[in-house]
């Protein structure tokens, strides 16, 4: 027992009783049949049942009976962190818990990198995702193969069963993962967030929410690097989606009703919702934009209607709607960070995003999204999505909260309001007095004025 943790041993809620087996009884467990077998002479022999003290559930082997404790009782978590609140009712879960997020053990160790890990089982993960590119489980449905057997059970229900068997006891919301349901009950009914920044006020629903947390605001260790190129993460999932979106070009997540393919199944599951239904349930209480997702439409009431920009740089006076856009202005305007290279040519860029469009545009030529009404392609969706407004449907859904503009790109609203209406010009010259609301103008004005 880890000196670390109190707890109430599982033996508490577990009583042995020795019964009087038939070994010619069918219905026994594969275990009394085995030993049975090997002796002949011996028709009837005692077992040694481990009996639940909470129900009549009994079984002869302790795994199965911690797994039913866990499922039919899981109230019962006998083993408590002495650091935090953290409860469990299987004592190695206490174990790694400790070793997690206190005191920051990682036995198991890579042979080919630094990585460490609290956890065999990821170690193993690790070394076929990043060494071997072994991905020994296979869809039988699709092209998708993972190193984790879970993964791809997860990848079954989501993409080809559209089985949920986890359902929420308040609401209607079911979910693929039993987590998911536990995280949805605390965002959306309990408001419970257990866990604690102990740098700051922040808490989270999630620790791995966090981690992140902890590792984007109070440290500068950003531990994941990706072996073919510069960039860098604080997750090994972001990491995994800048392989397959950069170098792999791997989509797993294919849409049942067309083409599209995703990287991630959020992203699969905001396409179905934006292009293969009518329903966009996030209405905005000052337009007629309406969006799936309830980030856009929050980004869309910030940028074009409250004016809030909460993000701030700490370089100068810029500030920014989301998080991502402000990380992104630091790294090209302040650091000069530009993590993604082309392997084609010496072009580098601060987005991932961008590099992908670059290489389409300039180097493969491809253009894969089409438009239905005429022979035009494009690179990107939000091109073509461009092209249909302007050309086709003449809608403008962007409109000004100041006159009657209405502009086809978000982007050319909020130039129009900041050189019509709030006199705003953010980009600059650090040579001389000019400024002006975009940053080609500003690159155009340096190369002409001061070079």
């Amino acid at each position: 027992m880890d000196p670390s943790c109190t707890s109430l041993p599982l033996q508490i809620f577990i009583k042995e009783e020795r019964v009087e087996e038939d070994s010619d009884y069918e219905g026994g467990s594969r275990n009394i049949r085995q030993t049975h077998a090997s002796n002949g002479k011996t028709k009837n022999k005692q077992v040694l049942y481990k009996q639940c003290t909470l129900c009549e559930y009994r079984s002869v082997l302790a795994k199965a009976l911690r797994k039913h404790m866990k499922s039919q009782h899981p109230e019962v978590k006998p083993y408590q962190c002495h650091h935090c609140s953290f409860q469990t009712a299987i004592h190695r879960n206490l174990k790694r818990h400790i070793m997690s997020h206190h005191t920051g053990e990682k036995p198991h160790k890579c042979t080919h990198c630094d990585y460490k890990s609290v956890q065999a089982g990821n170690l193993k993960a690790h070394i076929m995702t990043h060494h071997t590119n072994e991905k020994p489980h296979q869809c039988a449905f699709c092209e998708y193969s993972t190193v984790h057997s879970g993964n791809l059970r997860r990848h079954v229900m989501t993409n080809h069963t559209g089985e949920k068997p986890h359902k929420c006891p308040h609401c209607d919301y079911k979910a693929v993962q039993s987590s998911k349901i536990k995280q949805h009950i605390m965002t959306k009914h309990t408001g419970e967030k257990p866990h604690q920044c102990l740098q700051c006020e922040y808490r989270s629903v999630t620790a791995v929410g966090l981690r992140r947390h902890i590792m984007t605001n109070h440290s500068e260790e950003v531990p994941f690097q990706c072996s073919q190129c510069d960039y860098r993460s604080i997750t090994v999932a972001a990491l995994n989606r800048h392989i397959m979106t950069i170098h792999t070009g791997e989509r797993p997540f294919h849409c049942p009703l067309c083409n599209y393919k995703a990287v991630q199944s959020s992203y699969l599951k905001e396409h179905i919702k934006s292009r293969h239904t009518d329903k966009k349930a996030h209405q905005c209480p000052y337009c007629d934009y309406s969006n799936s997702s309830l980030k856009s439409l929050k980004s869309h009431i910030m940028a074009n209607h409250t004016g809030e920009k909460p993000h701030q740089c700490p370089y100068c006076d810029y500030k920014a709607v989301q998080a991502g856009t402000l990380k992104t202005h630091i790294m090209a305007h302040h650091t000069n960070e530009k993590p993604f290279q082309c392997p084609y040519c010496d072009f580098k860029t601060v987005l991932g995003s961008r590099l992908k469009i670059h290489i389409m545009g300039n180097h493969t030529g491809e253009k894969p999204h089409q438009c239905s009404d005429c022979d035009y392609r494009s690179v990107t969706a939000n091109a073509l999505k461009r092209h249909v407004m302007a050309n086709h449907t003449g809608e403008k859904p962007h409109e000004c909260s100041y006159c009657n503009y209405k502009a086809v790109r978000s982007s050319s609203l909020k130039e129009h309001i900041m050189a019509h209406h709030t006199n705003e010009k953010p980009y600059q010259c650090p040579h001389c007095s000019y400024g002006t609301v975009r940053s080609s103008s500003l690159r155009t004005h340096i190369m002409s004025n001061h070079p």
